[in-house]
């Protein structure tokens, strides 16, 4: 058998963080997604005619690229320039993620609402649907192709992703972590998670509820209250984040599968293990469901009534992302539908009546033991014959019935030649007094089979999202360390943005300055949603981030998120210090 150990991530996240903490074993080793909301991290074109480049590196997902997109102001229009965006990722499975949900929501032959579908599922959820999965298989073969630099590549992101700077045998990696996401290979993501949850909560295992119970109510609720109790603690205890349209979410999600250094047992050699090595504490909610941009949502979903929350941030995410693909595709806003005005009205005015009288208030008991007399009443009433006889008395006069009568379902009155009849009638030959042969009312008596749907086959979208291709937008991406970046040629006086995530913050160093346009602007992101840290120690934290920087020779400046700081070059923008 096999054990994980958290060296290598207090390796990776030592210089930031103590050792000492047991938030690093919620948190995982692999981020499969973001823990802030996203970023605009280009609002308009920077000055010249060269192309824009930029460097995300350790965001774990897509959330910057779809929020800046849906929001830059000439997607509409055909551009001359060309927007290189270079994602860098250490851990291979994250690029493969990355590199699937960017030929989702490319996929325009599906609906924006599949398409919704599939990407909450396949990025927050641990068990996802058979549909998500056959999805996943019917495109494992043309991703193989698409690395392999193969020109039979049918997928439409072919057009705009490049693979090209990442070394041989990574490619290779990133085939084989591809491949492994086939049904017919087995993972147990139940088992594997349920591990991290016993190693994580250790002997308070059997009371991970009220500890999810507790993070909530001291971390979560004063900063999001969009994020409700039995949302986060359905995430902390199955690692399911987005149920919607009564779906079945029973098959592991093979995109989670990992693996991640440990020891032996017996021997303590060094070893790789699989399994589930990502987030377990703080939930994927962040990425898309506790932000809005647009109004009036920004003002109505998010709106709170005291203790009280009418929308949730499930629902935020569904919006936010039909709004980007909305954008993206017909380069117009997405408004949601709301209810008519009695959603306006607070919880006290909601539970009014039409006259303005609040209902009197009936205890759960109280409402069990009247619904047990009424069922009680109404059995004794059929047993004894007089409710048939009123039901079917109805019905001759045409009166309707009432909810509990229309349950109740009255066999049709039978002739008597037919009661008297002692022998069935002879196969084939109709009954002269139901007038139907025995095959027929045997076909009667049988339920009606309901026919299958048919789930419509996936194939590949030739074309692009407008906004992609009107913009020449390439993703590059990249697999190596900061500090690498910063002693090379090519990248000497390169990007116009950069976005860095909060664990990769560690390699601001002061060669970063070598790698920046004049003008150009970075983007940190700090811990102010992980759960887990106390405030003073996220402060601590973020004064790290904070000192990296203006030791690498960066200004601090004002940023227009709380989650994000923003630094620029020497004399550009008034300087915060």
């Amino acid at each position: 058998e096999m054990c994980i150990r958290d060296r290598y991530q207090r390796r990776v996240h030592g210089e930031l963080v103590n050792e000492k903490m047991d938030y690093l074993n919620g948190v995982g080793a692999i981020h499969y997604w973001g823990y802030t909301p996203g970023i605009n991290f280009l609002h308009s074109y920077p000055e010249g005619k060269s192309d824009v480049n930029i460097l995300l590196s350790g965001v774990s997902d897509i959330r910057h690229i779809l929020r800046t997109f849906s929001a830059f102001p000439d997607a509409s229009k055909k551009s001359d320039r060309s927007i290189n965006i270079y994602i860098n990722e250490k851990h291979k499975e994250i690029i493969a993620r990355i590199l699937l949900q960017l030929t989702i929501i490319n996929e325009i032959n599906l609906t924006k609402t599949e398409r919704m579908d599939l990407l909450l599922d396949i990025s927050g959820n641990c068990l996802i649907r058979e549909r998500s999965q056959k999805y996943i298989d019917f495109i494992i073969p043309e991703f193989s192709k698409l690395i392999t630099q193969s020109k039979k590549c049918k997928t439409c992101v072919n057009k705009i992703v490049d693979i090209s700077l990442l070394k041989f045998k990574e490619r290779d990696e990133l085939e084989d972590i591809v491949k492994s996401w086939s049904s017919k290979i087995p993972y147990d993501i139940e088992q594997f998670r349920d591990n991290r949850l016993r190693n994580f909560y250790k002997e308070k295992y059997d009371f991970r509820g009220n500890r999810a119970d507790w993070d909530y109510n001291q971390e979560i609720l004063g900063e999001t209250p969009i994020i409700l109790l039995e949302q986060y603690r359905k995430f902390r205890q199955r690692g399911l984040a987005y149920e919607a349209h009564m779906f079945v979410y029973s098959v592991p999600n093979r995109t989670m599968a990992s693996y991640t250094e440990g020891r032996k047992w017996g021997t303590r050699d060094s070893c790789v293990v699989r399994g589930f090595w990502g987030d377990i504490i703080i939930s994927p909610y962040y990425t898309y469901g506790v932000e809005i941009d647009s109004i009036p949502e920004k003002e109505k979903l998010l709106k709170r009534y005291g203790a009280y929350q009418y929308y949730n941030t499930v629902i935020v995410t569904e919006y936010n992302i039909m709004y980007y693909l909305h954008k993206l595709e017909n380069f117009e806003h997405y408004h949601y539908h709301f209810d008519p005005p009695s959603e306006e009205k607070s919880p006290e005015e909601a539970k009014k009546g039409k006259d303005g009288i609040v209902p009197e208030k009936i205890s759960a008991e109280a409402r069990l033991k009247k619904e047990i007399e009424e069922e009680e009443k109404i059995q004794k009433r059929f047993q004894s014959g007089s409710l048939v006889t009123e039901i079917r008395s109805k019905e001759e006069r045409g009166v309707p019935k009432t909810v509990d009568e229309d349950k109740i379902k009255i066999a049709p009155v039978q002739d008597e030649i037919v009661q008297k009849e002692k022998s069935p009638p002879i196969m084939g030959k109709k009954s002269e007094a139901s007038g139907t042969s025995q095959e027929e009312e045997k076909k009667k008596l049988q339920p009606e089979e309901k026919p299958a749907e048919k789930e419509t086959p996936f194939s590949c979208s030739q074309s692009l999202l407008p906004s992609f291709e009107n913009l020449n937008v390439k993703i590059v991406f990249l697999s190596e360390d900061l500090p690498q970046l910063y002693s090379r040629a090519k990248y000497a006086k390169f990007f116009d943005s950069v976005v860095i995530g909060f664990f990769h913050a560690q390699s601001i160093q002061e060669g970063i300055l070598s790698i920046l346009r004049p003008n150009s602007q970075v983007y940190v992101e700090i811990p102010k949603y992980v759960v887990g840290i106390e405030k003073s120690v996220k402060e601590g934290i973020c004064k790290k981030i904070v000192d990296l920087s203006l030791s690498s020779g960066l200004n601090q400046v004002d940023s227009v998120y709380s989650h994000h700081y923003m630094f620029a070059l020497p004399k550009q923008l008034p300087s915060l210090n």
